[in-house]
């Protein structure tokens, strides 16, 4: 809190600390205007003194309400500063961990309990604020009752101590349930997607599974209900303990009565006492309260604390090597096998090759036989289990990972659709949204994205997706295009395809491998495709089989050799007969 938003924070503390030294101060008064009156009235006169202090109490009531608005504007201000330094702290932490995290399960528990702690911890905030607030208010209306009636305000104290101790041994329990749920929410969350996104809704209707993916939410929720309830019913027995706190209380005030009818306590004093005591019950419950929160909320915060603890587990070198300003040699992939973590089953088994500039390598192969899992590997999304990969000589592993992504352009057969304009859509290639014209213009123009700015009405100011109000949806062909678009607007050095002609027409496919040799001046392009028609002019052509390259070479000379890829590339032609 003191990281996001100190001066607001300072503000809400005080004016906190103020307020609840309102109580006592206003008691106080009010037992002095008593006593006053009761003199006055004796001498039937009416003194300056009672009207001063009248005067005084209304200021304090009056600064009372005024603190009250204070803190609830301060209060606004601190959760809005708050929410967003620790949802910007999140979002930055999730970029630097490592991409293979994102295929663990247990990682996505871990990032969606702390995307919910960045909006809810706030709630620990405020409870802290309560807990000082409650703890000053008490302390001060104890001490001030206390130097008038002593034991009776202890025991008031010790009868509320039963309630501490069940909700702090329940916000334990609470937050153990919570925890062993996150998988099954999480759960929840993806069915509710299922039921009700737009790309879900075709298959959701055509195929009528709105009742069995309805069918399995409830299932899920029920028990998760059910769990809830159960620990709820505890507590809830437990907590009928709560009339020992009553019966303390009015037998403290029963206590002061008798006292007073005695002529032990004066008027003003019985009316402190009993101000006090009132006071006093609610404070020390609420401190109570507070500190019960504060420990279950403080148990949910180690959520958000483990996740920002979590750190990279590939080598990063404590001095790295900046990328090639122009990379020399190229790649080369030196005995690469690789088996994903938890798997003992290798993906890819002892692969060689070089990717060298100027030229272009296309991969081919059946689903399953390693292709995307080589591109993660060339990425350092996961680095290799056995052998290793270099860039001019020099093992990749040493380079500085983020400067070395600077040079390298990429659509992913699974490219983001960003929701935003279609200019923002293509200058996020740049790794921000600032490009001259020229260089959008130039990537518009080589992916035929340009055709899709001279069709919508705002042109590369347009909105796309819907979003947000205004937007205008693509078909899944001009998406592809505006990601090519964004992948050759880095101008990389290395430009990695990974079947950028999924989605595209026939023509539109023409045309963009009609310009791979282009592509490939100056540059290195990597080219992963079903379509064997869109391979024919790479450089030369890597065919993976069983996580190996099985043979190698341009299209003609793998077609006289009459293996593998000629058995693929006759099978895909004869659909074409």
């Amino acid at each position: 809190m003191f990281e996001s938003a100190p001066m607001h924070f300072a503000g809400l503390i005080g004016s906190r600390l103020v307020f609840a030294l309102v109580p006592i101060s206003a008691l106080s008064v009010a037992k002095r205007i008593i006593d006053e009156v009761l003199l006055s009235a004796s001498r039937e006169d009416i003194s300056p003194a009672l009207i001063r202090l009248v005067f005084l109490e209304f200021g304090i009531v009056a600064v009372g309400a005024f603190m009250q608005r204070l803190m609830s504007f301060f209060d606004a201000l601190c959760a809005e500063k708050f929410t967003l330094h620790a949802s910007l702290k999140i979002m930055n932490h999730a970029a630097e961990i490592d991409q293979a995290a994102y295929e663990d399960p247990v990682f996505y528990d871990q990032l969606e309990r702390a995307r919910v702690q960045a909006v809810d911890r706030y709630v620990m905030v405020k409870a802290i604020c309560d807990l000082i607030q409650a703890t000053v208010l008490s302390a001060s209306l104890i001490a001030g009752a206390a130097a008038l009636s002593g034991w009776p305000i202890l025991l008031l104290v010790t009868a509320t101590l039963p309630i501490f101790i069940i909700d702090s041994v329940f916000a334990l329990k609470w937050y153990t349930l919570r925890l062993s749920q996150t998988p099954d929410r999480r759960r929840l969350d993806y069915l509710r997607q299922i039921a009700s996104s737009r790309e879900a809704s075709k298959e959701v209707r055509l195929f009528g599974i709105a009742p069995t993916i309805l069918g399995r939410y409830l299932n899920v929720a029920q028990r998760l209900y059910e769990q809830t309830v159960s620990l709820q019913r505890r507590k809830l027995s437990m907590e009928s303990l709560v009339v020992v706190s009553t019966a303390g209380h009015y037998l403290v005030y029963g206590l002061i009565v008798m006292q007073a009818a005695k002529g032990q306590l004066s008027l003003g004093t019985m009316t402190f006492l009993i101000g006090a005591l009132a006071g006093i019950s609610r404070g020390v419950q609420e401190v109570f309260v507070a500190s019960t929160s504060v420990v279950d909320q403080s148990l949910f915060l180690n959520d958000l604390r483990n996740f920002l603890a979590l750190r990279p587990t590939q080598f990063r070198p404590a001095s790295p090597r900046p990328a090639p300003a122009a990379i020399a040699q190229g790649f080369e992939f030196h005995n690469v096998s690789f088996a994903y973590p938890g798997s003992s089953r290798k993906i890819l088994d002892c692969v060689s090759f070089r990717l060298e500039k100027g030229r272009s390598v296309a991969l081919v192969g059946e689903n399953g036989e390693g292709k995307t899992t080589l591109v993660k590997l060339l990425l350092r999304f996961y680095d290799p289990s056995e052998g290793c990969i270099t860039l001019d000589g020099v093992d990749l592993r040493e380079y500085d990972l983020p400067d070395l992504y600077r040079h390298v352009g990429v659509i992913f057969q699974d490219f983001v659709r960003y929701e935003m304009s279609l200019r923002d859509n293509v200058l996020l290639g740049s790794g921000q949204l600032q490009a001259g014209d020229k260089a959008l213009n130039d990537a518009l123009h080589w992916s035929r994205g340009i055709t899709i700015a001279n069709k919508v009405p705002e042109g590369i100011e347009q909105m796309l997706g819907r979003r947000f109000v205004g937007g205008v949806d693509l078909s899944g062909g001009e998406w592809q295009r505006l990601a090519l678009a964004r992948a050759y607007l880095r101008d990389p050095q290395l430009l990695i395809l990974d079947e950028p002609s999924s989605a595209l027409d026939a023509n539109a496919e023409r045309e963009v491998f009609r310009q791979l040799a282009e592509l490939s001046i100056g540059r290195i392009v990597l080219l992963i495709s079903h379509r064997f028609s869109t391979v024919k002019s790479a450089s030369e052509i890597l065919v993976l089989c069983r996580g190996s390259i099985a043979e190698r070479g341009t299209h003609e000379a793998l077609m006289r050799h009459g293996g593998q890829y000629h058995r693929l590339f006759a099978m895909q032609a004869e659909s074409y007969l």
